[in-house]
């Protein structure tokens, strides 16, 4: 309850701050409209650090084309980020050990 009664206030100041910003008290629902688009446009617009997912998938043969079931590994997938080569035996650069490597990010 006190999570959603946050972001209740937050609304309130935006708003507050529009009806002050504009002078225009009388257009309520215009400003809502105006609130709430503009916030859908931000998240859509680039990747947040809580949207993104990173996870580990093994492909034990190797092929030109690989499939797998989206769903099983993001369970909320939106959209794609990137994807990246990994090599389970090449040597970490930090502690030199052959613990795995990130490889190069795939074009796509």
């Amino acid at each position: 309850m006190e999570r959603l009664r946050g972001k209740f206030c937050r609304y309130q100041q935006i708003y507050n701050d529009v009806i002050g910003l504009t002078g225009r008290s009388g257009l309520v629902t215009e400003t809502t409209i105006a609130i709430k688009s503009a916030t859908l446009s931000l998240h859509q617009r680039d990747f947040y650090h809580k949207d993104i997912s990173e996870v580990s998938i093994d492909f034990f043969t190797s092929a030109f084309f690989f499939q797998f079931d989206v769903g099983q590994y993001f369970p909320n997938f939106r959209t794609l980020n990137y994807i990246r080569k990994y090599d389970p035996a090449g040597i970490n650069n930090l502690t030199q050990l052959p613990t795995g490597q990130a490889g190069d990010y795939l074009k796509f």
